[in-house]
């Protein structure tokens, strides 16, 4: 619990941001108000960034040597996904053909790529703690029918000692 599910919120976490700072760039681009760079940046703050470094932490605990390769490839698609978007902007002013070619043959393709490898991470997250769950479950209903069985065995012998003890006096 206090790894699968943490890292089940980031990757999430990372992929929502991803497509926020996306949205923000393409809004920049079409519109050109700075309420879209604005945006751009509080989902690099507040989501990217943050579920990324969470993520990184987490991984030191994974068992799934995938889930760590997925890590590192996304390690190096971050940096680059973050300096594609910057040079759109700058282009946005000046070169909005070339912004727009920039944006579907590098900053897109690398936001699916760190999208495909987070969902992945999350997918195998997901199936763990389902399996998990179900076989807490099972030890649960395990557990519940062991303590009635007690219950009745320690009825029956405070019964018995009862019944023997009054026969006595």
């Amino acid at each position: 619990i206090d790894v699968r599910v943490p890292t089940m919120e980031n990757s999430l976490m990372l992929v929502n941001g991803v497509n926020e700072s996306l949205a923000g760039l393409r809004g920049y681009m079409l519109l050109g108000k700075e309420v879209f760079k604005e945006e751009r940046r509080i989902a690099w703050d507040n989501k990217i960034l943050p579920s990324f470094g969470k993520l990184k932490e987490l991984s030191k605990h994974w068992t799934n040597a995938e889930n760590v390769q997925r890590l590192h490839e996304i390690e190096t698609l971050v940096p680059e996904f973050q300096r594609y978007q910057q040079e759109i902007e700058e282009l946005t002013k000046s070169d909005i053909k070339t912004a727009k070619e920039m944006l579907g043959t590098k900053a897109a393709p690398t936001a699916f790529a760190i999208k495909e490898r987070a969902g992945k991470m999350l997918d195998f997250q997901r199936a763990i703690v389902a399996t998990e769950g179900n076989t807490l479950q099972e030890m649960t209903s395990r557990l519940q029918t062991l303590l009635f069985v007690l219950l009745f065995v320690g009825v029956a012998i405070a019964a018995v000692v009862a019944f023997v003890t009054g026969r006595g006096i």
